[in-house]
């Protein structure tokens, strides 16, 4: 996974529901999650204590662990 840096002139506004957002917290940074709305979301792509969690829906997400992601992403069956 590449890092972003973010200057104020790149900040972008928070993008409204329904949305991806990933994990910026050690140990599971790099987890995607598919949101519905605040707090209910689906594991896309897990790292860490996600890993393998893949289709995992929970609605009671710490939404303070998460930023908006702005990269493509591919979804295809293997």
């Amino acid at each position: 996974m590449a890092i972003k840096v973010t200057t104020p002139e790149t900040k972008q506004e928070p993008k409204p529901f329904p949305k991806l957002m990933v994990i910026n917290e050690t140990g599971n940074n790099g987890t995607i999650v598919f949101f519905v709305r605040n707090n209910q979301g689906v594991v896309i792509t897990g790292y860490g204590s996600w890993a393998n969690k893949e289709g995992e829906y929970i609605s009671s997400w710490a939404m303070s662990h998460f930023t908006d992601y702005n990269d493509p992403i591919t979804i295809q069956n293997a």
